[in-house]
């Protein structure tokens, strides 16, 4: 069994070394909470429980060293009792892509199947396979679950830096870019920027609007038929039915100018500057790219009233969609 969480913080020194990590996830974790209508439980921070990660069960996974013989050696285990983790995992953070957690099931986690599925995302190895994974023995944490063309988060614990791979469409991983926390390239920053923008937002618990261009949407190629210009144009009609749920988030206060705090301005948003008295106009922002996220999600919702988004998005749904059922599911 592990240590208790608070033995594990303060005896790895090199700790430090994973806390843009820790803090981009809370962020992003937050942010799903702030724009889904989820129980403010679905968000599970530090301390997590002695007991809620199995050492076992990352040894037989290759996410543990098997040699130490005490907990607070082990780097990636001990990193696993510091990330926060997302206890709803229909959730999605982007297309096809899901969190994963790695806390046992009594502790709202996945248990096994978290395990399973780190091991090996192409599910091409089988048990007695274990260590010809494509993560074995390489320090990788894997943050997400892609499911169809959706993506896996990796991240590199020894250099701290992210990989997104979309196991099903991209070339093996290690021939992929990475990127350190700091750069606004990285993965997670990057679904950060398109919730905090509402270039992506939700429809409902389990349904993402993501920003798509025409031709994006079963565009029908080269010499279409007329019926399938009226289908395509038909669900083009349909896409902009959808997008227009993002000036519901709006009106109700959510304020997508804070992505000019990520932009290292402190009133930068759209070509457009507004007065900081704290730092004076346009001043650039030096903290550091997990602080400057951080930031930017506290401004976004600060004046975000969910009480009212959810009487006007059942409205919405009556006049846009004459939507019967309660849940705001468009499928």
């Amino acid at each position: 069994m592990p240590s208790p969480p608070t033995k594990i913080l303060s005896s790895l020194p090199s700790i430090h070394h994973h806390l843009p990590l820790i803090s981009t996830l809370k962020t992003l974790y937050t942010l799903i909470t702030d724009l889904y209508p989820l129980p403010i439980s679905t968000l599970q921070l530090l301390p997590h429980l002695p007991g809620s990660i199995f050492r076992s069960s990352a040894q037989e996974n290759g996410f543990s060293d098997p040699s130490p013989a005490r907990d607070d050696t082990d780097e990636l285990f001990t990193l696993l009792h510091l990330i926060p983790y997302l206890n709803d995992f229909d959730v999605p953070i982007a297309y096809d892509t899901y969190p994963l957690s790695y806390l046992e099931e009594e502790f709202g986690g996945e248990g096994d199947g978290a395990w399973d599925f780190a091991r090996d995302p192409t599910y091409q190895t089988d048990e007695g396979e274990k260590e010809e994974g494509p993560f074995w023995g390489k320090k990788i944490l894997v943050l997400t679950k892609g499911v169809g063309a959706g993506t896996e988060i990796l991240y590199e614990v020894e250099k701290a830096t992210l990989i997104a791979w979309s196991h099903f469409n991209d070339p093996p991983w290690t021939e992929l870019a990475s990127y350190p926390l700091s750069s606004p390239q990285n993965p997670l920053a990057q679904f950060i920027i398109s919730f905090l923008t509402l270039n992506t937002f939700p429809l409902s618990p389990t349904q993402l609007s993501l920003l798509r261009a025409p031709e994006q949407l079963s565009y029908p190629g080269i010499n279409p038929s007329e019926a399938d210009l009226a289908s395509w144009n038909a669900e083009i009609e349909g896409y902009r039915k959808e997008r227009s749920l993002r000036d519901v988030f709006i009106r109700c206060g959510w304020d997508v100018d804070a992505i000019g705090i990520v932009e290292r301005r402190s009133g930068l948003a759209e070509g457009r500057q507004e007065r900081s008295e704290e730092r004076g106009e346009g001043e650039l922002d030096e903290k550091p790219l997990w602080e400057r996220l951080e930031k930017a999600r506290m401004k976004a919702v600060q004046y975000f009233d969910r009480e009212k988004f959810d009487r006007e998005k059942d409205e919405w749904g009556r006049v846009v969609w004459a939507l019967k059922h309660d849940d705001g599911d468009l499928s």
